[in-house]
C-alpha cells in the first residue's frame, strides 16, 4: 500500500560545512573526516534535544524539531561543539513552517526557506527567521540580532532575519548577509547580450547622405522629436506655472528645464538605435552614450546656482542660507541603532547617542553636527550611502554605531567613516557592565576627537571624561529622561514622564547636577507651552536651575537652564549672560546659539538674530525648526517677506509633517502681496484627517478672511471639542460662529454667540487672569457686545502685558479696537504697527475682515494712502 504525503508544523533546521567542496580537492581525508565529525556530532545532538535527523546530503544534514526553541538550543550546542579542536566550520539556518514527508522525500515551502537562511548564514553562526524568533524571543539565554528583511531567491515575501547572539558564536552584518543574498538571487548575462553584433541585410551602394536620411525615416526621429518637445514643453510650463504659484525654489524649474534637455538627446539615442520596431541590439556604443548623456544632464544639474548638490540649501537672495565660513574637521554621528530586540532598553541608544554628541560638543577643535540634523537617518537599513549624508549635512567624516543590551551587559559597536573616500578611520566594540554606560561614550567621544586630530585641552578632556553622577541607576533614569524629553513635539505625556524619571533620580543622587538642570529644563517646557502656566511651576524652574548651578558652577547645562528661567521670566539680558557662559563650555550646541538668537529677537537686536541664524544652521543645517521660527519669523518681523517664504519653504521641504511652516509661508503671502490664493492652496491640500489646533485655526482663518460665512460655520461644525486652542491663541468656538454671523447679516445669532464666548472666557480668566490669549478674546467678545469700554480696557491690558514681557507688537489690539468701532485708538496703534517689525502691512488691513468696522473712517482711509507704496520684500 503506497503511504500518502504528510504535512507536518516543524522547525526546520539545515546544517552544512562551508569550503568542503574546496578542502575535497586539496584534502580529500581531511574532509571526509570533518564530515564524519559533523555528522558525529548531530547525530548525537539532534536525538537530545528531542529532534529527529531526515537527511544527510553531502555535507550538509536536514533535521526537524516539534519546538523551534529546542531547534535553536540544538543549533547553539552545535556550533559550541564544532567551534572546539577539530574545529568543522558549519553555518545553520532555522525556520518554521510546513514540510510534506513523501516516502523518503521531504520538501515544501518550509523546507525551501530554512535552506536559504542556512546558506546567508557564516562559519560559526546561526541565523533565524522572524516565525522562529517570535518563539525564542522572550528566552534571556538566546538573545538574537536583527539583520532586517531579506528577499530570498524563489521565496515570494521577504523574510526577517535573525542571528543568534549567544557566547561564541559568529554575528555576520547585515551587509555580508544582504550580499550573500544579492548572490544567490543573481545571474550573469548571456554572451554578447550588450556586445556589438552585425546587422543583418545586404550592403547599399547609396552615399552617405542618402543612408543618413532612409535611416531617419525608417526610424521616424524627426516625429518623434518633435512629440517629444511638445510633451517637454508642456511639462516645463506646468512646472513654471506651479513654481510660482507655490514659490517653490527657483532651481526646481532651472533643474526640470536641464533635465528635459538631457532627455531630449537621450530621445534621440534611442529612436536611432530603436526606431526600426526594435531590431537593433543594445550595443556597447550605446550604453557608453547614454552614460555620457546621463552624466552631462546631473553634471548640469549641479552646476545650476542654488542646487542641492553644491549648497546646503537653496534661496534665491541668498541671505537664508548663507553658511558662515568653518575649517574644521566636520563630523555627523549618526543616531545609535537599536539592536536590543525590545523597547524597554531603547533608551540606551538614543541616550548613548545624545550624550556622545553631547561631549563632542564640548571640543571647540571640531564642528559638530547637531542631534536634530541626523535624525533622519536613524533607518540604519534605509539610509543613503555616506557621502550623500556627507553631502546633505556639510561634513567629511560620519560616526555609525550599533548598541544592544543583553542582561546586565552593553555591547557597543562604533566606527567612524571617511565619507569622502568610504574609508574606515577607526572602529571599536565595546562589551562593558550596563552601569559603565558613562564610560562608553566618554571613550567614543575621546576617541573620535583623537581620530579627527582634534587637540583637546586639559579642561576638554577633563569635562569628557568626569562622570556626571556615582550612582549608576541615577544615570540610567537620566538616559531614560532624556530619551522623552528628546522626542519629536511638544507633548504633555513626554514632559511628565521625564519629569518621573528626573525626580526619582534626584532621590538616588542630590547632588547629580545635570539632572537638576534637566529637570529645570523640562519645568520651564511645562510652563512656556500653557501645560501648567501656574507660578509654583515657575518657582520650581528657577529652584531647579539654582541649584544645579550650587552643585556644579562650571556645567554649561546649568547655565542653560538658568538661561531659560531668566528667558521664561523676560529677564533677557541675564538670559544672554547664562547662555554665553553655557556656550563656552559647548562651543557646538545649535540648540544654544539658537535660544541666543531668540533671545536677540526679544531685545529687537537684529543683526545679532540672523547671525545666530547663520551660525545655527551651519551647526544643524537639517533642522526645520530653525527655519521655521528663528528664520521664517524673524525675516517675516523685518517684512523681508521673500526670505520668510523661501525659509518657510526649506522648513517644509525639511519636514513635510510640518504644517505651521506651509501655513505661514500662505500668511506671508497675505502681508507680502494681499492675495490669499496661496494660503488657499496650503489650506485646501491640508490632511482632511488631520484635527490639529493650528490647522484647524488655519481653516476657518482662511474662510473667515475670504468672507464665506457658511464655510466658517461648517468648518465650526465638523470640528472636535468646543475651543481652537494654541500657545498662542485660545479661541471658543462660537467667537468665530459669531464672526460668520455677522459676515451673513444675522446680527441675533451674532449677539447669541458672542454672549455664549463671553460666560465662557470671563470663567476661565478668574483662574489665569495674566492669560494673554484669554484677554485678547474676552476683549473680542465684549467689541461683539457693543460693550466698548470693556473691550478697550481688554485690548490696553493685552497691550501693556507684551511691553512688561518685552514681546513684538501685536495685531490683536487693534482689531479689538476696530471691532469695538473704535478708530480714533485704533488708527494710532495701527500706524504702530506699521511701523513697528511685525509682519503687517497696508496689504494685510485691505483683506482683514475684522477692521471693516472702521474701514470708511478717514483716518483709517488716511492711513491706507499714506502707506500704499508696495513693498519691496526684500533684504
Amino acid at each position: 500500500m503506497v503511504e500518502e504525503p504528510t504535512r507536518k508544523l516543524r522547525a526546520i533546521m539545515f546544517a552544512d560545512m562551508v569550503g568542503y567542496t574546496a578542502l575535497m580537492q586539496q584534502d580529500e581525508g581531511s574532509a571526509h573526516g570533518q564530515r564524519e565529525r559533523q555528522r558525529a556530532v548531530l547525530s548525537e545532538l539532534v536525538p537530545r534535544h528531542h529532534g529527529t535527523i531526515l537527511q544527510h546530503y553531502g555535507d550538509g544534514t536536514l533535521s526537524v524539531f516539534g519546538s523551534a526553541v529546542e531547534a535553536v538550543e540544538c543549533a547553539v550546542e552545535i556550533q559550541r561543539e564544532l567551534g572546539t579542536d577539530p574545529r568543522v566550520p558549519v553555518r545553520v539556518g532555522v525556520h518554521s513552517g510546513d514540510i510534506v514527508q513523501d516516502g523518503e522525500d521531504v520538501y515544501g515551502d518550509g523546507v525551501n526557506i530554512a535552506s536559504r537562511i542556512d546558506a546567508l548564514s557564516s562559519p560559526g553562526g546561526v541565523l533565524v527567521t522572524g516565525k522562529v524568533f517570535d518563539e525564542i524571543k522572550n528566552h534571556p539565554s538566546l538573545p538574537t540580532v536583527s539583520l532586517g528583511r531579506i528577499r530570498l531567491k524563489n521565496v515570494k515575501e521577504p523574510q526577517s532575519v535573525f542571528a543568534i547572539a549567544s557566547d561564541g558564536l559568529t554575528v555576520p552584518t547585515k551587509a555580508e548577509v544582504k550580499a550573500r543574498a544579492s548572490l544567490m538571487a543573481g545571474h550573469c548575462p548571456e554572451a554578447g547580450d550588450l556586445g556589438d553584433g552585425p546587422v543583418s541585410g545586404p550592403s547599399s551602394p547609396a552615399g552617405l547622405g542618402e543612408i543618413f536620411l532612409k535611416s531617419v525615416r525608417e526610424r521616424a526621429l524627426v516625429q518623434w522629436a518633435l512629440i517629444y518637445l511638445v510633451v517637454a514643453w508642456v511639462v516645463v510650463e506646468i512646472v513654471k506655472f506651479l513654481a510660482g504659484h507655490f514659490t517653490w525654489p527657483g532651481i526646481i524649474s532651472q533643474g526640470t528645464a536641464v533635465a528635459a534637455f538631457g532627455g531630449f538627446c537621450i530621445a534621440l539615442v534611442v529612436t536611432w538605435f530603436h526606431g526600426e520596431k526594435g531590431r537593433q541590439r543594445v550595443r556597447r556604443s550605446e550604453v557608453l552614450l547614454y552614460t555620457t548623456l546621463v552624466l552631462a544632464t546631473g553634471g548640469a544639474l549641479t552646476m545650476l546656482p542654488g542646487s542641492p548638490l553644491t549648497e546646503a540649501a537653496t534661496v534665491r537672495s541668498g541671505a537664508v542660507i548663507a553658511s558662515v565660513p568653518d575649517e574644521r574637521p566636520a563630523v555627523a554621528v549618526l543616531p545609535f541603532e537599536n539592536l536590543s530586540g525590545d523597547g524597554a532598553n531603547l533608551y540606551f541608544a538614543s541616550g548613548l547617542h545624545d550624550e556622545v554628541l553631547t561631549q563632542l560638543q564640548r571640543v571647540a577643535a571640531l564642528r559638530v553636527i547637531s542631534r536634530t540634523s541626523v535624525l533622519e537617518y536613524a533607518d540604519g537599513e534605509n539610509r543613503p550611502n555616506m557621502r550623500i549624508i556627507a553631502g546633505n549635512l556639510g561634513v567629511d567624516f560620519v560616526t555609525e554605531a550599533t548598541v544592544q543590551r543583553i542582561g546586565d551587559r552593553l555591547r557597543v559597536n562604533v566606527q567612524l567613516i571617511d565619507a569622502r573616500s568610504d574609508d574606515h578611520i577607526w572602529a571599536e566594540s565595546y562589551d562593558r557592565q550596563v552601569d559603565d554606560a558613562f564610560g562608553v561614550q566618554s571613550d567614543i567621544a575621546e576617541m573620535i576627537a583623537d581620530a579627527l586630530a582634534a587637540s583637546l585641552t586639559d579642561e576638554e578632556r577633563g569635562a569628557m571624561t568626569r562622570p556626571p553622577t556615582a550612582d549608576p541607576e541615577a544615570y540610567r533614569l537620566y538616559l531614560q529622561g532624556r530619551d522623552y524629553v528628546l522626542r519629536p513635539g511638544y507633548r504633555l505625556e513626554n514632559f511628565t514622564a521625564a519629569e518621573v524619571l528626573y525626580q526619582r533620580a534626584v532621590v538616588l543622587d542630590p547632588l547629580f547636577a545635570l539632572v537638576r538642570a534637566e529637570l529645570s529644563r523640562v519645568h520651564g517646557l511645562m510652563y512656556w507651552e500653557n501645560f501648567d502656566p501656574s507660578a509654583e511651576r515657575l518657582a520650581a524652574q528657577m529652584a531647579d536651575a539654582e541649584e544645579a548651578l550650587r552643585l556644579d558652577p562650571d556645567l554649561p547645562q546649568a547655565h542653560g537652564s538658568m538661561g531659560w528661567a531668566y528667558y521664561v521670566t523676560g529677564d533677557y539680558l541675564r538670559a544672554l549672560q547664562e547662555y554665553e557662559v553655557s556656550l563656552e563650555g559647548l562651543p557646538n550646541d545649535a540648540e544654544t546659539i539658537a535660544r541666543i538668537g531668540y533671545t536677540h529677537r526679544r531685545l529687537g537686536d537684529w543683526d545679532e538674530v540672523f547671525a545666530a541664524f547663520r551660525s545655527a544652521t551651519t551647526l544643524s543645517p537639517r533642522n526645520a525648526t530653525l527655519y521655521y521660527d528663528l528664520g521664517g519669523h524673524s525675516f517675516l518681523a523685518n517684512r523681508r517677506y521673500e526670505e520668510a517664504a523661501e525659509a518657510y519653504a526649506r522648513a517644509e521641504m525639511l519636514a513635510p509633517d510640518l504644517h505651521d511652516a506651509a501655513i505661514h509661508r500662505g500668511h506671508t503671502f497675505v502681508h507680502w502681496q494681499g492675495q490669499l490664493d496661496t494660503l488657499g492652496a496650503i489650506v485646501a491640500r491640508l490632511p482632511q484627517s488631520l484635527r490639529l489646533p493650528e490647522i484647524e485655526l488655519a481653516r476657518v482663518e482662511y474662510a473667515l478672511w475670504s468672507r464665506d460665512p457658511a464655510a466658517v460655520l461648517a468648518y465650526l461644525g465638523a470640528m472636535p471639542g468646543e475651543v481652537i486652542e494654541t500657545q498662542l491663541v485660545y479661541y471658543p468656538k462660537p467667537l468665530f460662529a459669531a464672526w460668520a454671523h455677522r459676515l451673513a447679516g444675522d446680527e441675533d445669532a451674532a449677539a447669541a454667540a458672542f454672549e455664549s464666548a463671553r460666560e465662557t472666557l470671563e470663567a476661565l480668566i478668574v483662574d489665569t487672569p495674566d492669560d494673554e490669549r484669554l484677554t485678547n478674546s474676552l476683549g473680542y467678545a465684549y467689541a461683539g457686545l457693543g460693550r466698548s469700554q470693556e473691550a478697550a480696557d481688554r485690548a490696553v491690558r493685552a497691550m501693556r502685558a507684551r511691553q512688561r514681557a518685552g514681546l513684538e507688537i501685536s495685531e490683536a489690539p487693534a482689531r479689538i479696537l476696530a471691532q469695538a468701532e473704535m478708530p480714533d485708538l485704533a488708527v494710532p496703534y495701527l500706524e504702530a504697527l506699521l511701523e513697528a517689525y511685525s509682519p503687517i502691512s497696508v496689504l494685510t488691513l485691505g483683506v482683514d475682515p475684522l477692521l471693516d468696522p472702521i474701514r470708511n473712517d478717514p483716518g483709517f482711509k488716511a492711513l491706507v494712502e499714506r502707506y500704499a507704496a508696495p513693498e519691496s520684500g526684500g533684504s
